[in-house]
């Protein structure tokens, strides 16, 4: 399995998540439902994850690091600061907050699949790769902030 580690880019597998989802639901439609305010609810999640992530490209981008999520050995420096204070993924954050808002607008319980896959697939085959780069780059530094800081939030 390590040959899928870093392979596939994460927006990608943000849509490969999201056509889960929509697919679960149009298998299942029994398990549809209606929520009150969900465009209300989904609208704030899209608001929060695009603030999230593009928060956390803004910083990299200020810090002169790569955002290339294919090469965490290219990061030119460990980003501690902004909302990397609160976790150490803020972008792979901000994208599950856009499955979230999907989720409550496709009003189907078992989308949430769609979800865990995402959280699941990303946690093995991205972060645990980037953390590895990492720590082999900044050594003590990010062994410092991992135990500072959350992985997710």
């Amino acid at each position: 399995m390590k040959q899928l580690e870093l392979l596939i880019p994460p927006p990608v597998i943000v849509l490969l998540s999201g056509l889960l989802m929509w697919l679960l639901a149009q298998l299942f439609p029994v398990l549809n439902g209606s929520w009150p305010a969900n465009i209300l609810i989904s609208s704030l999640f899209v608001v929060i994850g695009l603030a999230i992530a593009l928060n956390g490209i803004m910083t990299f981008k200020r810090g002169k690091t790569t955002v290339n999520p294919k090469r965490p050995i290219g990061t030119a420096r460990l980003i501690n600061t902004g909302i990397y204070r609160y976790s150490r993924n803020p972008m792979y954050l901000g994208m599950l907050f856009l499955l979230m808002a999907w989720a409550v607008q496709l009003g189907n319980i078992i989308s949430i699949v769609g979800i865990v896959f995402y959280i699941a697939y990303m946690t093995r085959f991205q972060i645990v790769p980037e953390e590895r780069a990492l720590q082999a780059k900044f050594s003590d530094d990010f062994f410092e902030y991992k135990k500072q800081v959350r992985r997710w939030l």
